[in-house]
């Protein structure tokens, strides 16, 4: 489903496992409660996305734009977000172990009550 055009779909609950949505439009999805993992979702359009209560662990989300998302209560353990606009986007309370931002727009992002203290080394 490379490039697929997905904006604006309602898949709360989800479960897409090894999936390839590289480059795909996504914009403004509901992903609530959905399991994501593993998949690589490389350059993605997810502007706007609510991916809250979401279990995206190892999932590659290199130079994804998730620009005003909702990450709340999101398991990003071992994730690769490398180069990804998060610019405005809440993760409060998100589990970020060994998730890579290396490089990531972190303005204005929310980090309030997130699990796992985040190392300088991910994001340099």
């Amino acid at each position: 489903m490379r490039h697929a055009k997905l904006d604006e779909a309602h898949a709360a609950g989800v479960t897409m496992e090894g999936a390839v949505l590289d480059g795909a439009s996504m914009a403004r999805c509901n992903f609530e409660d959905s399991k994501l993992r593993p998949s690589s979702l490389l350059g993605a359009q997810m502007k706007g996305v609510n991916l809250e209560n979401s279990n995206l662990a190892g999932v590659n989300l290199r130079v994804v734009n998730l620009r005003g998302s909702k990450l709340k209560n999101c398991s990003l353990k071992g994730a690769c977000l490398a180069g990804a606009d998060l610019e405005g986007c809440d993760l409060n309370g998100a589990e970020l172990e060994n998730t890579n931002l290396r490089g990531a727009n972190l303005t204005d992002v929310n980090f309030e009550d997130i699990t796992t203290a985040l190392h300088m080394t991910h994001m340099t």
